[in-house]
């Protein structure tokens, strides 16, 4: 399953495969407003090459993602690039992005933390 897929299923979460990475996704339905998806876990094929760039690259501008648990300092510091900042909402490392664009298909349009304003 793809992360188009995943969007048009009933799916709360899943792995899904996009290429040179897999991704294990969750549809936010947090208290804490983490954004419309919240990306778990990764794994890339090959690190460092560009998967999770990519894949951000083509959904970042539709969608808000919340990257919890982030325990690489080269991803913290791509996150960092692209705009995200720490989430300091539990005791690990996550990351969040504000970002301001057109109303999201999948919730409300708020402006907090990774949500569209």
């Amino acid at each position: 399953m793809n992360f188009n897929e995943f969007i048009s299923s009933k799916l709360r979460n899943a792995w899904i495969k996009e290429p040179g990475i897999e991704i294990y996704v969750r549809k936010s339905i947090s208290l804490h407003n983490h954004g419309d998806f919240e990306l778990a876990s990764m794994q890339a094929k090959a690190p460092g090459k560009g998967a999770l760039t990519r894949f951000l690259n083509k959904y970042e501008p539709l969608y808000s993602f919340y990257v919890e648990n982030i325990q690489n300092m080269r991803l913290e510091r791509m996150l960092t690039r692209r705009g995200y900042k720490y989430a300091n909402i539990y005791a690990i490392p996550s990351m969040i992005k504000e970002i301001t664009c057109a109303r999201s298909s999948v919730g409300e349009s708020k402006s907090f933390l990774n949500f569209r304003s």
